[in-house]
């Protein structure tokens, strides 16, 4: 696979999840040409940030890390942690919701979303725990379930919606680790229990 990926680049899930996602967006397209009602696709890559469930990493390996780091425990990294992945600032997504909805250009459209930069779940690790000043990482075994599902390197090309649409992320990687340590030291009884 060519890195990083933009919205032409075959298809293949390799999850129910990724499936239901691309059926999801297929029926939207279908709908909106048949009933001429407009519609935008937005294939959303990882979020982090504010809000996020907190209470395990089924939905959110991200805000599970900064999790372990606020409690000064190791964060798990599957395999050599070399794996690249795009992971987006919340308010940048919000942003770009915004944007996308009000823009003529986006109608019929899918675009990609993300930061637009690939990372390793090591540098990930490393820069969550050097930002909050606690916790440590350590590499495990991909579980069998997490192989079978696992679809290698991903970042998003992004340069279609920052072109018709004209948004792009503003937010530093390590000043959005920042702001979401700082939300859950905040709100920390609201999202877990010590």
């Amino acid at each position: 696979m060519s890195l990083p990926v933009d919205e032409d680049h075959p298809t293949n899930p390799k999850g129910l999840y990724a499936v239901t996602n691309l059926a999801a967006e297929k029926m939207i397209q279908v709908y909106g040409d048949v009933f001429k009602i407009p519609a935008t696709c937005l294939r959303i890559t990882n979020t982090y940030g504010a809000r996020h469930q907190m209470q395990h990493d089924e939905y959110g390996v991200f805000n599970w890390f900064v999790r372990k780091a606020l409690d000064n425990e190791a964060l798990p990294v599957f395999g050599d942690g070399m794996i690249i992945r795009d992971f987006m600032y919340i308010d940048d997504l919000v942003e770009c919701l915004l944007m996308t909805a009000q823009s003529e250009a986006a109608i019929g459209q899918v675009f990609n979303v993300g930061s637009g930069r690939g990372v390793t779940f090591r540098e990930i690790a490393a820069t969550i725990v050097e930002v909050i000043g606690s916790g440590s990482y350590k590499f495990t075994e991909f579980t069998q379930e997490r192989a079978e599902v696992e679809p290698g390197d991903y970042w998003a090309d992004i340069s279609k919606i920052t072109r018709l649409v004209g948004w792009r992320p503003q937010t530093d990687f390590s000043e959005g680790i920042k702001a979401t340590a700082e939300f859950y030291r905040a709100h920390r009884s609201h999202y877990w229990e010590d």
